[in-house]
């Protein structure tokens, strides 16, 4: 107590004596000064003050310790208004002696002046930051979601005590405390643990709610659901998040689709760039290497503004840049490719990089696999159908069977990658993509009973390429900015010629006269070419700034640039040519709104500027999510979310006819031109999931979709031969549509055992320009219903069981597209007896169902890590069904289907070793 009394009657002595004594001083200056202060000390802030000034300057040591730190920036003024802009940041006050002494003193009392945490979450072993980390503050009830760079910002808090909470996916949830002052602004880094995690986590952005835990809202796949998502090969990591319940395909060799839509409704975007055609083959082998991808995020319906412009979803692939360590070699050998990543760490501590370098290449040429082979060849075959309609005539009695098929499979693809921390709160990252396929098939078919031959030659390629940067930082007390510019290009070239010939067949002709005969004449026959060059490229400003702690508000201002040309040449369809350039300015502004402790508001509009054109397409969305917890301990949560939605690039899928194509089309994109509007789409979704404990989850959703406007190609126009299009609202017309659905997934994590059943039903229906009368009908890629349960269990340490069974029905448009948007129009819709081709809906396949199983082996060998991997697909050897075809029935005066199979039974093995 005497200490205490002795200390405080100092100061008031000090004080006394600073305002009554006269102090020798510096009498003031008028001149004018510049000072910057950011985040510094009170007594540095002091001591820089009367530095620069050359001031007098009395305070006492204990008085400013522990003050709030000091941001200010003044530009050409007098000392006395610095020093209030220090003394109130630091929240203490001054006087001025007769002298011109300044005198420190404390502030009189005032309301408690807020404060704010901001920081990064990094992982503990690496200092790497972690994308979209989740941080919430205990004590508050209040939390945000990290940005790409990591950096999260919390403003408005109260001072005291506050328990910062951070999780991320694959890594132990870490708890910090920190004492936040009055006015104060609190750096946390965050750094956490990783923790085994046997997949890589792919994220469903239906719920965003951050309340109770990071699951919520968030669908993770793993070898469960993923052991045969690519079809033939290694699993696909696109094609891997087909296993979230809304997003999937009606079998593995379809294109992706989100809750109704079609695969041209949503993007695909890698590092924030757009990925035109990420697949190779059509969709019989994935685009990427499988090692260079480390996240995916599928975004459905009811997706915020800052999402983009999408009338179905958006699918966001994310470069792998975590490294342990300072390196990482690893190669992996399956039987289409080889590929191999390198990680490395250059610098430390706050200035470091971590480099990704990832390649893969097809082996083909080495071993031909047996599952893409056959199915190559057993599709490879003429139509009879379609050959008749092009040649002018009906179908003859006759069907055709391969003679030889010699496919030629070529894929390369290419990834870089770098994260840079430049300082504890500013990162930086760079990448870039690159990627080839090209395919080529040369086939001869025979004729069953009128020994004619057809020579056909199909050649594909498509290229893709895509570089994104972005610089993010923490700016002031309250606000992230980052900066970002990405550029995509695509192209794609496809070639088709065919030659038929009736030959006498005899002993002076063999077959390999004739194949020889028909090859040989076959480069002077008719070349059909489609070629599209798409060139996307953007810069943009991101801000996300916190005025209080119930609000944070969020800006992306964007400046995009779109080119495309696309040649059509072909002797089936209407000569196109068609060039387009178009520049948009984007603007998209969200506000999230703590309404209560476990109650979020999110509104946005998006705007898009079309320069060509000078209009504006306003998109309002909003969504209000909350969790509430249960008697017995579980939890649950619920997202409402809807708004406006449109399409300002526009894919189409043009039907391939060519007799042998083995691919159903081509697609080639186009920006909307200055006087076709673009599609738009209206969504309303509700989501609730059930967390009961740490085991059990139980997510239900349901979407509506009203799509008034969707651009389609009109075949009415574009069979005509003799017309020449050179714009494109001469071969585009709006349709319309809409979808609706719901499904239910129930999850279990036990450990040693995970399971997973879920079922799901769509019903999509769309009209289209020409075609059925203008009426709404299934749209071909709906799955009215589809059930798909798996199981995974670990037994012992490295080994990995697992099974799954997927199951759907109810699909129509069984017949190739070509049958519905080109026979149909060329020929009477009956022409085909008994099969009316002007009603899709009754054409329907019989249910696909396929029981695949697989173990996985992990077994460090010395310092190597190798990992073993089988896949069985299709166990029970289904003969599941992807197309039909028509041939005539004997007679002449019927049509029988032939059926195109998926393959049977297949095993895929894969080794995997860390080098």
């Amino acid at each position: 107590m005497v200490l205490k009394f002795l200390a405080r009657a100092s100061r008031v002595a000090l004080l006394l004596v600073a305002l009554t004594v006269s102090v020798p001083a510096q009498a003031q200056q008028s001149a004018v000064y510049t000072l910057v202060l950011r985040g510094v000390n009170a007594q540095e802030a002091l001591d820089r003050f009367a530095s620069v000034t050359k001031s007098d300057l009395l305070y006492d040591a204990d008085l400013i310790l522990g003050r709030p730190a000091v941001y200010c920036a003044l530009q050409d003024v007098e000392p006395d208004e610095i020093l209030r802009c220090i003394t109130k940041q630091a929240d203490l006050d001054f006087v001025v002696t007769s002298s011109g002494t300044y005198v420190i003193v404390e502030r009189s009392a005032e309301a408690p002046a807020y404060g704010t945490v901001s920081g990064a979450v990094v992982d503990a072993a690496t200092g790497d930051p972690l994308a979209n980390a989740n941080v919430y503050l205990e004590e508050a009830g209040v939390g945000a979601a990290a940005n790409e760079a990591g950096f999260f910002s919390i403003s408005g808090l109260l001072p005291g005590r506050h328990t910062v909470i951070a999780s991320y996916v694959g890594y132990q949830p870490t708890a910090n405390i920190v004492n936040l002052l009055p006015g104060d602004l609190t750096r946390a880094k965050v750094e956490l643990v990783s923790e085994p995690i046997r997949y890589a986590p792919v994220v469903v952005d239906g719920l965003t709610q951050r309340l109770t835990s990071e699951r919520l809202g968030r669908g993770e796949v793993d070898a469960v659901v993923s052991a045969s998502a690519g079809g033939v090969g290694p699993v696909d990591v696109v094609r891997s998040v087909s296993s979230i319940v809304g997003v999937g395909s009606a079998n593995p060799f379809e294109a992706l689709g989100i809750q109704g839509g079609g695969s041209s409704d949503h993007a695909i975007t890698l590092d924030g760039a757009p990925v035109f055609y990420p697949r190779a083959l059509g969709n019989l082998v994935g685009a990427f290497s499988p090692l260079a991808i480390g996240r995916v995020t599928a975004h459905k319906a009811g997706f915020g503004a800052r999402v983009g412009s999408q009338l179905s979803g958006v699918i966001a692939l994310e470069h792998d840049t975590q490294l342990d360590g300072k390196s990482e070699l690893m190669a992996q050998v399956d039987p289409l490719s080889a590929s191999i990543l390198s990680k490395v760490r250059i610098g430390e501590g706050t200035r470091s990089a971590t480099v990704m370098l990832s390649g893969r290449t097809s082996l083909w040429d080495v071993y031909r696999a047996g599952a893409l082979d056959g199915v190559l060849t057993d599709w490879n075959v003429t139509d009879p159908a379609l050959k008749a309609t092009l040649a002018g005539s009906t179908p003859a009695e006759t069907r055709f069977v391969p003679v030889s098929t010699t496919p030629a499979v070529s894929f390369q693809d290419l990834h870089f990658a770098s994260k840079m921390r430049l300082s504890p709160f500013r990162s930086a990252s760079v990448s870039a993509y690159y990627g080839m396929s090209d395919f080529r098939s040369t086939s001869l078919s025979e004729g069953i009973s009128d020994a004619s031959y057809v020579a056909a030659d199909d050649d594909y390629r498509w290229t893709n390429f895509v570089a994104s940067a972005r610089h993010n930082w923490i700016l002031g007390a309250r606000a992230l900015v980052g900066v970002k510019a990405s550029y995509s290009s695509h192209s794609m070239e496809h070639g088709f010629q065919s030659l038929d010939s009736t030959l006498a067949v005899g002993p002076s002709q063999p077959l390999e006269e004739i194949e020889s005969l028909l090859f040989g004449a076959l480069p002077g026959a008719r070349l059909n070419v489609d070629r599209n060059d798409v060139r996307h490229g953007s810069v943009g400003l991101s801000i996300e700034y916190s005025p209080s702690a119930t609000h944070q508000l969020g800006l992306d201002l964007e400046q995009v640039f779109e080119s495309t040309d696309f040649v059509q040449d072909s002797e089936y369809f209407a000569s196109v040519s068609s060039a387009y350039r178009s520049s948009r300015t984007v603007l998209a502004v969200v506000d999230r709104w703590q309404a209560g402790s476990n109650i979020v508001v999110d509104g946005g509009l998006r705007a898009n500027y079309v320069d060509q054109s000078g209009s504006v397409y306003v998109e309002p969305r909003a969504a209000i999510r909350g969790d509430k917890t249960l008697p017995n301990g579980g939890t649950v949560a619920a997202r409402l979310s809807g708004g406006v939605y449109r399409q300002f690039v526009s894919p189409f899928d043009l039907s391939s006819v060519a007799p042998s194509a083995l691919l159903p089309s081509v697609r080639f994109w186009i920006p909307t031109q200055r006087d076709l509007a673009p599609a738009r789409s209206e969504h309303f979704a509700l989501d609730v999931t059930y967390f009961g404990g740490e085991r059990w989850r139980v997510v239900s959703e349901f979407f509506y979709k009203n799509q008034p406007r969707i651009l389609s190609i009109d075949y009415g126009t574009i069979i005509n031969q003799s017309l020449a299009v050179t714009d494109q609202e001469d071969f585009v017309e709006a349709a319309s549509g809409r979808s609706v659905g719901f499904a239910l997934s129930t999850e279990y994590d036990g450990g040693i055992v995970k399971a997973k059943a879920s079922y799901e039903r769509t019903d999509a229906q769309r009209t289209f320009p020409s075609l059925f009368g203008d009426r709404q009908v299934q749209s071909p890629w709906n799955q009215p219903h589809r059930f798909e349960t798996g199981v995974r269990l670990m037994p012992a340490a490295g080994l990995e069981l697992r099974a799954r069974w997927v199951n759907s029905w109810g699909s129509g448009w069984a017949f190739r597209q070509a049958y519905y948007d080109f026979l149909a129009a060329h020929n009477s819709a009956l022409a085909f007896p008994p099969f009316n081709l002007s009603d899709p809906d009754s054409h329907r396949l019989p249910a696909y169902s396929q029981v695949d199983a697989g173990a996985t082996y992990r077994q460090t060998v010395g310092r190597v890590p190798i990992t073993f991997r089988i896949d069985v697909l299709n166990v029970m050897n289904a003969s599941n069904v992807v197309d039909w075809t028509v041939s005539p029935s004997v007679g002449g005066s019927s049509y029988d289907v032939q059926e195109r199979f998926l393959p049977g039974i297949q095993a895929v093995a894969s080794v995997q070793v860390g080098l």
